[in-house]
């Protein structure tokens, strides 16, 4: 029997069930680490290159004790209700979502104002290793 393909509601629905809800009033690195778990388990169902194109790929890798920001440009409570009242539309959206999500806590603001800085005012403080990868 295969497997049928879920819609972007029915996963977004799920999402929200086994990792939004439970995670009021957990820390950012908790929350950080939650979405990107569950990005990762769920990788298939955005389509050959959404984890990819999304940011994903990379992101829910990252090790959150390196790269969580100090001053996230969101808070976890803002941004559960932020997310609880978003539908995709489609899978594409959804991986976007979520890579946005991720992107906010590992990403910070040249001159720490989210309000005035332009889009391209973010910055990934990248950690390299010897050989030039990203760890």
């Amino acid at each position: 029997m295969m497997n049928r393909k879920r819609s972007a509601t029915e996963l977004w629905r799920e999402f929200l069930r086994e990792v939004v809800g439970p995670s009021v009033g957990v820390e950012c690195a908790e929350y950080y680490r939650r979405v990107a778990d569950w990005a990762l388990l769920h990788g298939r169902d955005f389509g050959a290159g959404g984890m990819e194109r999304s940011g994903l790929s990379v992101l829910a890798r990252l090790d959150v004790r390196l790269y969580l920001s100090a001053r996230p440009g969101m808070a976890p409570s803002m941004e559960l209700a932020r997310l609880s009242a978003f539908v995709p539309k489609t899978l594409e959206g959804m991986a976007e979502a979520l890579g946005d999500t991720l992107r906010e806590m590992v990403t910070v603001w040249l001159d720490g104002s989210p309000v005035t800085a332009r889009v391209d005012g973010r910055i990934f403080p990248a950690r390299v290793n010897e050989d030039g990868e990203l760890v």
